[in-house]
């Protein structure tokens, strides 16, 4: 007979848990429950003591460098993070792997810019206040207003380049050595990601992201090729050797020896340098495609939530018309008017009630649809501008080899 937690093999009492005959399942489902509460309560009385800890910053930590921002708000010595990246990867490794959506449903703007501005003041703050959706949406937007991207604008090329080495050992090594040469604040805040994506991808037949979502998702955000990044997420423990998503572990130093075969060069041809600029460009013909696709279904959650207030407006509106109607006021109980009304209570309030509420939801209403196409032309901005800055690198790299050649 299996022993439940806690119980005593040789008492004679069994609570409702421990009933012979109960299915094991059901069991595990309740230990599996008690866990979670468990790590839950771990995770709000460790968040309670590090909240004690924290200093107010020097300065915001959205929109400036990283090594900045980790000058300002950096929580733990050994680790060079941000203190908004840590702690909001921390939250989402404890509560929201498995949450379906992850990173693909959006936050609400509101309570996204309000983590926004108090990690910018460096106020003390606790992240189980809030949902896994807006958490999400304040760490990309931490991302995307990176004045720099992670892979920094030098040597970013140089990754992409690595993707032509077609042995896998190879192509590992190269990328590996030139995480060496990445600013360390750029290196941990990558390992830190690209380990907390690969454990996401994981749970994906629950949460219903698999790396291909995650990729669509973050690719323009990163400012990663999709293949690129897909590398980067499936080898994250080969690519990051030793480094733990645990804040009282440090970021451990690459040792690797140069790679044995250098990166691939460029024939000087003219006709295959037009051969290797059509790939570049079809590559980002369908890193757009990807965005676009990310931004229909962000769309359609938007519309989701849209109908879902609109509804809520047509019903209040309903009730309104029904009270408006039957003549209602309010008091201690509400009563038709004419009938029993106690002292104190005021005609038409519920009325006025409801007409404010109702002027409000409509406010809010309008001010979500001016959001969703605000959010609309900034990603289209984006995507146009990252595949002209995208195609200007390209078109430089050919430019100056043939230069160099024709020297």
């Amino acid at each position: 007979m299996l022993i439940a937690d806690g119980e005593d093999p040789g008492g004679t009492q069994h609570n409702e848990d421990s009933k012979p005959g109960q299915p094991v399942t059901k069991r595990m489902n309740k230990v599996n429950k008690m866990k979670r509460l468990i790590i839950q309560s771990v995770y709000q009385n460790k968040e309670e003591e590090e909240a004690t800890q924290v200093t107010k910053t020097r300065g915001p930590v959205y929109g400036v460098p990283l090594k900045v921002a980790v000058e300002r708000s950096q929580v733990s010595d050994n680790l060079p993070l941000p203190r908004v990246f840590q702690e909001t990867i921390m939250f989402l490794e404890t509560f929201a792997l498995q949450k379906q959506g992850i990173y693909r449903v959006p936050g609400y703007k509101a309570k996204m810019n309000e983590l926004k501005m108090l990690y910018d003041r460096g106020e003390i703050l606790k992240l189980t206040n809030y949902d896994p959706e807006t958490v999400t949406g304040a760490l990309k937007l931490y991302l995307r207003e990176l004045p720099e991207p992670l892979l920094t604008r030098q040597l970013g090329a140089k990754f992409e380049a690595g993707l032509q080495i077609e042995h896998d050992d190879m192509r590992l090594h190269y990328l590996l050595d030139m995480m060496m040469k990445l600013p360390k604040e750029h290196y941990a805040t990558l390992a830190w990601l690209c380990l907390h994506i690969n454990h996401v991808c994981k749970f994906s037949d629950i949460n219903k992201m698999t790396i291909n979502n995650l990729i669509i998702v973050l690719s323009p955000t990163l400012l990663i090729s999709n293949i690129l990044l897909r590398n980067l997420i499936e080898h994250a423990e080969i690519l990051f050797p030793g480094v733990k998503l645990d804040p009282n572990e440090g970021i451990p130093p690459i040792v690797l020896q140069a790679p044995t075969q250098p990166p691939p060069q460029r024939d000087d041809s003219e006709e295959l340098n037009a051969k290797f600029m059509r790939t570049e460009l079809e590559q980002s013909y369908v890193w757009a495609r990807s965005r676009n696709e990310a931004l229909s279904d962000m769309g359609d959650e938007l519309r989701t939530r849209l109908h879902k207030e609109n509804s809520e407006v047509t019903e209040l509106e309903e009730k309104l018309r029904e009270l408006e109607d039957n003549s209602y006021i309010l008091s201690d109980s509400v009563t038709l008017r004419g009938g029993s009304k106690r002292k104190g209570s005021k005609e038409g309030q519920t009325i006025e009630d409801l007409k404010l509420y109702l002027g409000t939801l409509e406010n809010e209403n309008e001010q979500f649809e001016s959001e969703k196409l605000e959010l609309y032309n900034i990603i289209i901005s984006e995507t146009l501008a990252c595949i002209e800055a995208y195609t200007e690198i390209r078109l430089n790299d050919v430019f100056n080899t043939d230069t160099a050649a024709e020297g």
